[in-house]
């Protein structure tokens, strides 16, 4: 009797644990060079011709090989998906059966990335890359990380232009009351107040908590309106505030997309940008230049979500070559070199994902690396201001010596 209970025991046992390796199986580490090739996955919310996708694009034009324990084709895997389910698909039938190295994330909104991150979670620890950064999640998963500007920061830039102009009560509309912009307007009040503003009133235009009533904010008379959340969203306050007869100068959280508002009815409008022609930051004002003429376009035309999209593939492209024990960064070109001995000829994510955590990419947005949270400490970001249905730049912001 002993004997079997013993027995039955043993049996539960094994049995729990393969059930717990079963459910603990989508972190299993995977091989990201088992052919000739490696794929970089992109996740987009929009059509294929997107900017974010025309930057990734040239950059993958430019930088089509990686030398590591032999030269290998840098391969796109390119999803266009929207909802959960077109996310889940392309996770699950798409980049697991391509063992992608890492995937590039356009992102959209809190739910778009939160859901992204939660797919993921379910497959394995995938590195993901997000252009744009609209929640919390971000920081507080291991193998995620943003290139955009963190709230902090444009808190910061947005609260100069401010007492730059002399404005001392304004209001806040966060176009959700999720916590991620809830933690956005606290930062940006604070700040504003303890550099001398008077006051700002935070509204939220949706959620559980909406307060706003772009009547309301038009007769309070405020001498400026700051609006946090994606261009979309952005853009319909907008609306709803000049429809209300709100005179106020009106200013928009980081816009990557300045093509999106270059229009007349946006006449007045201030917005955080990352990426402009700058003198002070020739790297991007080259790239501005180079990528304008190899696609014959304006160079009003290049936006930050393009340059954004290039730098996204060129992070994880340097990545890559990082893994070569063999490669010297100071000569780093784009071009593969001949194949080198002495690197380990099976590459797994987890290389990736370390490769990522440890990079010091020198971008056209900025030079690239991450703290512990995932997200990326700024040297410049501006602000920009609508006029004649044309962008231009209104001031730079140098943090250049801070940390994040």
């Amino acid at each position: 009797m002993k004997k079997f209970s013993a027995l039955v025991l043993i049996c539960i046992l094994l049995i729990s644990l393969v059930l717990s390796g079963c459910s603990k199986q989508h972190n299993i580490d995977y091989i990201i060079n088992s052919s000739d090739s490696i794929c970089i996955g992109v996740l987009t919310s929009n059509s294929e011709s997107s900017d974010f996708v025309a930057g990734i694009n040239y950059a993958a034009q430019l930088a089509h090989t990686v030398n590591l324990d032999k030269p290998y084709e840098i391969k796109l895997q390119v999803i266009n998906a929207v909802t959960e389910e077109e996310i889940s698909d392309a996770v699950f039938l798409n980049f697991a059966s391509e063992n992608v190295a890492a995937v590039i994330c356009e992102g959209n909104n809190k739910e778009y990335t939160d859901s992204t991150i939660k797919i993921f979670s379910e497959y394995n620890n995938t590195p993901l890359l997000f252009v744009d950064n609209y929640s919390d999640t971000i920081a507080d998963t291991e193998n995620v990380f943003s290139i955009s500007v963190p709230y902090s920061y444009q808190a910061s830039a947005v609260v100069s232009h401010l007492i730059g102009e002399g404005m001392t009560t304004g209001a806040v509309v966060c176009s959700s009351d999720n916590e991620y912009q809830k933690d956005f307007a606290k930062v940006f009040t604070n700040t504003f107040t303890s550099s001398g503003g008077s006051s700002a009133t935070t509204y939220y235009y949706s959620g559980e908590e909406q307060n706003f009533n772009a009547n309301t904010i038009s007769a309070a008379g405020y001498e400026f309106v700051f609006v946090i959340g994606n261009t979309d969203d952005s853009k319909q306050i907008h609306s709803e505030l000049t429809n209300a007869g709100v005179t106020s100068s009106i200013i928009f959280s980081e816009t990557t997309d300045k093509t999106a508002v270059e229009a007349s009815d946006y006449s007045g409008l201030t917005f955080i940008s990352k990426f402009e022609a700058d003198d002070n930051n020739y790297i991007g004002t080259d790239f501005i230049n180079t990528y304008a003429k190899s696609n014959n376009i304006s160079t009003f035309d290049v936006t930050a979500k393009i340059a954004y999209g290039y730098d996204a593939y060129m992070t994880i492209y340097d990545s890559l070559v990082s893994l070569n024990s063999n490669h010297n960064s100071i000569f780093q070109t784009t071009e593969a070199a001949e194949p080198q001995e002495g690197t380990n000829n099976d590459i797994y994510v987890s290389d990736v994902l370390s490769a990522i955590k440890g990079i010091t990419h020198m971008g056209v947005t900025d030079v690239i690396s991450f703290n512990k949270e995932g997200l990326t400490t700024p040297t410049f970001i501006y602000t920009d201001r609508i006029e004649n249905a044309h962008a231009g730049m209104l001031n730079r912001y140098n943090y250049s010596n801070e940390q994040n």
